[in-house]
Formats: C-alpha cells, sequence, structure tokens
C-alpha cells in the first residue's frame, strides 16, 4: 500500500522568526544569535553570571568594566560570540565535544540560559548543532 505524502512547498511557508539562542561552543566561546543580540540591547560587552540552579546570565556591560568580555561578530552570518573559557572553568562548566545550543529568556535585564541539563549529562547531544555557529568556533578563546 503506498504512503501518503504532501510534497512541502517553501514558497507557502511561512519565514520562521527564532528566539534567543544562546550556543556553548566546544572551544568554551558563548555564541549568541541575532534575537538573543538585540535582546541585550546589541552590547559591545558582555558580563556572565552564573546561578547554583544551572543557568547562566548574560548582561550588558561597559567594554571599560574589567569583568567584561568584548562582543564579537563572528566571520559569517549574524552571530556574535564572547571568549568563556576562564568562566566554564571557574564554575566547572563542562565543554561539549559539538556545540550545544539553549533557549534564552530575558529576565530583569538579563539573558538567562538553563544549562542544568548539560550539566547533569554533558555527553547528551540532544541539543548540539553540526552547523554555522558551532564551526565558526575558529579563534580557540
Amino acid at each position: 500500500m503506498p504512503r501518503e505524502y504532501e510534497v512541502f512547498d517553501r514558497r507557502n511557508a511561512a519565514p520562521v522568526e527564532p528566539g534567543p539562542v544562546v550556543t556553548l561552543q566546544k572551544r568554551a566561546n558563548w555564541g549568541f544569535n541575532r534575537a538573543a543580540f538585540l535582546a541585550l540591547g546589541e552590547p559591545r560587552a558582555i558580563q556572565m553570571a552564573y546561578s547554583p540552579e544551572g543557568a547562566v546570565g548574560f548582561m550588558l556591560a561597559s567594554p571599560d568594566d574589567p569583568r567584561s568580555y568584548p562582543v564579537r561578530r563572528q566571520s559569517a552570518g549574524s552571530n556574535f560570540q564572547i571568549s568563556g573559557k576562564a568562566f566554564c572553568q571557574h564554575f566547572g562548566i563542562p565543554l561539549p565535544g559539538y556545540a550545544k545550543r539553549f533557549s534564552a529568556e530575558l529576565e530583569d535585564d538579563i539573558l538567562w540560559v538553563d544549562i542544568k541539563r548539560h550539566l547533569e549529562n554533558p555527553e547528551d547531544d540532544a541539543e548540539s548543532t553540526h552547523n554555522g555557529q558551532a564551526d565558526e568556533d575558529s579563534d580557540g578563546a
């Protein structure tokens, strides 16, 4: 018996407007999609915070603040990144084999990502990506 199917026609598909997404890249860089960058107010620098409940927060900061990290535009596309190696080492956040994506929520001007599942099982690739943003992780910061 033949299967029933419908051929996808991209001309009729509504464009997807992604929400804020933050990516922990394999070399400890934190990547931000355009929506996350805009939610933070298009920052030149970002401060990071860690919650013992397993959440990481990102907030707008002055580039002159010694606790801030400069935001760099990734070489391709409209994504941005900051270095996070010292942050991950300090809080014992394991680095993934591939980039892990986390949905982000803005709360009181802080963009939060829940990394609890990653902390409990760093080898779980359910949230991993092997495209674009993950492969942009080239400077080893």
